[in-house]
């Protein structure tokens, strides 16, 4: 199976399939219990994380009394980086540009973590630097492509 990046909270879909081409039974444990969902083949399922978890796939059987194992798959989710915090607003003079880093006030959860800004809440105009006075918004980034909530802060 292929390596995503899970992301705490975000929803992604997942799916397997069996050489028999049955349906693929979910079970979050090895033996016993109900299965919590069932994909037929090619199909996927959507699931939303908080923690890594270790589920467990067996392939629907057409014949009941035939005995299938079941496959462990385990799904490691990345946690999101902290709010950043910022300065409400920061002055700066006409046409002049401010260092990026001098308007966060806390360093990044991680040393590879980053902090990265933008003119918009929905991340599609990322910027090198601060100039002109309006609003700005701050995410802190993992190396794993997790963003933090974002954060907002004008400038002056």
């Amino acid at each position: 199976m292929p390596k995503r990046v899970i992301c705490a909270g975000e929803e992604f879909e997942v799916g397997v399939e069996f050489q028999s081409k049955n349906d693929v039974l979910w079970f979050t444990s090895p033996t016993g219990g109900v299965p919590f969902d069932t994909t037929k083949f090619g199909e996927k399922t959507k699931i939303v994380l908080n923690a890594s978890v270790q589920y467990y796939l067996q392939s629907a059987s057409l014949d009941s009394s035939c005995s299938v194992s079941r496959v462990p798959i385990s799904l490691m989710v990345n946690l999101k980086p902290s709010l950043p915090a910022v300065n409400d607003s920061v002055s700066i003079c006409k046409d002049s540009l401010i260092a990026l880093s001098s308007v966060v006030l806390d360093a990044p959860d991680n040393l590879d973590n980053s902090f990265v800004f933008y003119t918009d809440s929905l991340k599609q105009n990322k910027i090198p630097g601060l100039k002109g006075a309006v609003k700005y918004y701050v995410f802190e980034e993992s190396i794993y492509g997790c963003s933090s909530l974002v954060n907002a802060f004008s400038v002056i």
